[in-house]
């Protein structure tokens, strides 16, 4: 599922390409492969690019406010 910045959720269905076989060593970090399709679109955790950036657009406000609040 992929959510765009007005907040709609469209689920995609795309093929993953997995991590070159394994070397015995236990099961490694979750999620190494990558979805192509998505990742032509920079797509990721579920997250449109613009979705991304209003995120830490947000955050950073936050963070100033607080900064703010702290020193005064």
């Amino acid at each position: 599922m992929v959510r765009l910045l007005g907040g709609l959720a469209v689920t995609v269905m795309t093929l993953y390409c997995s991590p070159r076989g394994r070397s015995g060593k236990g099961r490694g970090a979750e999620g190494s492969g990558l979805y192509p399709e998505l990742a032509a679109y920079r797509i990721s955790e579920g997250s449109s690019p613009n979705v991304q950036a209003e995120v830490g657009r947000l955050v950073g406000q936050k963070q100033k406010k607080l900064k703010e609040i702290l020193i005064s």
